[in-house]
């Protein structure tokens, strides 16, 4: 995850992914789009909370990745 400043509390927000983990489904969360392994959007906030709310998105499409691979095994 890249978080880059492009403007007075606005962000663009980066997702890359190798493996099981669809960061198009968490940048679509925030509104932005792309594909299961890279993917983006646009945030407004502070930084902190604009990493928060992405921190946490991720933290749990981590977690929904890990189950899905436990079902396969």
């Amino acid at each position: 995850i890249m978080i880059r400043e492009t403007g007075v509390e606005r962000y663009k927000v980066s997702f890359r992914s190798k493996g099981s983990i669809d960061v198009a489904t968490i940048s679509q969360s925030f509104g932005g789009g792309g594909h299961v392994n890279a993917a983006g959007c646009n945030l407004e906030g502070s930084l902190d909370s604009v990493r928060a709310r992405v921190i946490a998105a991720a933290a749990g499409a981590v977690g929904e990745g890990e189950m899905k691979e436990s079902m396969v095994s």
